[in-house]
């Protein structure tokens, strides 16, 4: 996922500082980012919009460091590791620019890095106002998708009313008849957080794997392409 080129996304993974210019460009312009306090359940909600150039040279790779970073900071908070996380995807300016980018392979290898690689736990994704053009792209993300995580995804369209009902108004920011303030707030509170957070983030990344030394996968202990050996008992938990 980190450091396999042929198989995860490394490039994903590299340069996550807070402070670097594109990152805090992209978030300036309301592309990602959480929103402050959590819901009635424990979790925190992120909110993802398509207000971001698809023209812009690596957005894509630009746009999943800044998911990335942020996941890892709201990640040490052990309330976020143990209720896990809601996602709000805003499709209103989603473009057919923006979907051309995301091919089959770097959707698979998507899914495959939030759902299968990357420990968060996901328990709601909602996207609103989804135009006929994500039709194809969504039947493509399913082939990828756990049962579990297809059933967790809610669309909502036009009225707010059934987004109130995943995540509560006194969270949203005003631009969705919330009452958390403008988003343009909780972005420089955001900003202001995710800044602190730069020494330990820089320290974090001086650490990585030596691939040549990872175990070889035999036939009764292997965990498919990430190489996770062992053996290991099952953790009953509210999944």
């Amino acid at each position: 996922m980190r450091s396999v080129p042929d198989k995860g996304v490394p490039e994903w993974f590299e340069n996550l500082d807070p402070a670097d210019p594109k990152l805090i460009e992209l978030l300036e312009m309301k592309v990602l980012f959480p929103l402050p306090g959590r819901d009635d359940k424990g979790r925190k909600v992120v909110i993802t919009t398509m207000s971001y150039d698809p023209a812009r040279p690596n957005v894509i790779v630009d746009m999943c460091r800044l998911i990335i970073l942020t996941l890892d900071i709201l990640l040490k908070d052990e309330k976020t590791q143990v209720y896990g996380l809601v996602d709000f995807t805003d499709c209103t300016d989603l473009s057919v620019g923006h979907l051309t980018q995301w091919t089959r392979d770097l959707i698979a290898k998507s899914v495959k890095v939030f759902q299968d690689a990357y420990p968060i736990r996901w328990k709601s994704s909602n996207y609103y106002n989804t135009p006929v053009i994500f039709n194809a792209t969504w039947e493509i993300c399913k082939l990828f998708m756990k049962e579990k995580f297809v059933n967790r995804t809610h669309f909502h369209w036009g009225s707010l009313d059934s987004v109130y009902k995943e995540i509560p108004k006194r969270m949203l920011p005003e631009e969705y008849g919330g009452e958390a303030g403008p988003m343009e707030d909780i972005i420089q509170n955001w900003k202001e957080e995710m800044l602190s957070y730069r020494d330990e983030i820089l320290k974090d990344a001086e650490y990585g794997i030596d691939e040549e030394k990872r175990p070889k996968p035999t036939e009764t202990a292997n965990d498919g392409e990430w190489g996770i050996m062992g053996s290991f008992r099952r953790l009953t938990t509210a999944d």
